[in-house]
């Protein structure tokens, strides 16, 4: 009786244990198959949402030429026909680019640490930034001013999403634009990004009319009003 006692204990031992290496097993299979899984439902989901928008594209490469090796916004002082808004990114890491248009005209592009400086009439207009989504900012500007815009980055679901803010004397994050301009680089499309503008302009416009919608809804819509501006940059340099 004890041996066989004892022969059943062990056979139960031998049980478990055959068990839990088996589990142990299947768990490392599944891992392996998540792995290899994972990238095709990114390719997957990028397909679908180039589909949709044409909007999906790779964000890895560089998609602006730098105009000059060292960082910082160079001074500004436009004359009284003519306005200057700056769209600063200055966040690095997120490998991620973004194109700017103004009244559904492509103007920019940012990506990371890196600045773009646009020129444009006086009066009043609707600036969207398009990368997975659309955000937008109105604008009414006056002639001789410079203005800076945030372009803010935050997780979206293949690539980063963007938000417009304005950034102004007496609103919020004003005393971080000197630190963010000094350590960004002044950068203009290159041609990938200018390849991608013409490919997918149907896309984007399908993706700013999309939001837009969405935009308008909201109470709190971002703005820059004329007051909002400067003379020239760095202040007093005019």
């Amino acid at each position: 009786m004890a041996e066989i006692s004892s022969g059943r204990i062990g056979s139960t031992k031998a049980s478990a244990f055959g068990s839990t290496a088996w589990q142990m097993r299947r768990a490392r299979a599944r891992a392996r198959r998540g792995a290899a899984v994972a990238p095709r439902r990114l390719a997957f989901a990028c397909a679908l949402a180039l589909l949709a928008t044409g909007a999906c594209v790779s964000s890895r490469a560089p998609v602006v030429s730098v105009r000059a090796a060292a960082p910082g916004l160079a001074p500004l002082a436009p004359p009284s026909d003519r306005a200057v808004v700056v769209f600063v990114q200055p966040t690095k890491r997120t490998y991620d680019w973004a194109a700017i248009y103004e009244d559904d005209r492509f103007v920019a592009v940012v990506q990371d640490r890196t600045h773009a400086v646009h020129e444009t009439a006086p009066g009043a207009h609707r600036y969207a930034v398009v990368s997975e989504a659309a955000d937008f900012l109105d604008a009414e500007l006056a002639g001789g001013r410079v203005y800076f815009v945030r372009v803010e980055p935050r997780m979206g679901g293949v690539r980063m999403r963007y938000t417009l803010i304005p950034i102004a004397a007496g609103l919020e994050r004003w005393d971080e634009l000197p630190g963010w301009l000094a350590a960004t680089h002044a950068a203009t499309p290159n041609a990938r990004a200018l390849e991608w503008v013409d490919a997918h302009a149907e896309g984007a416009a399908r993706l700013r009319e999309r939001y837009l919608e969405k935009w308008l809804g909201r109470a709190d819509r971002p703005a820059l009003a004329p007051r909002d501006g400067v003379a020239a940059w760095p202040p007093g340099a005019d």
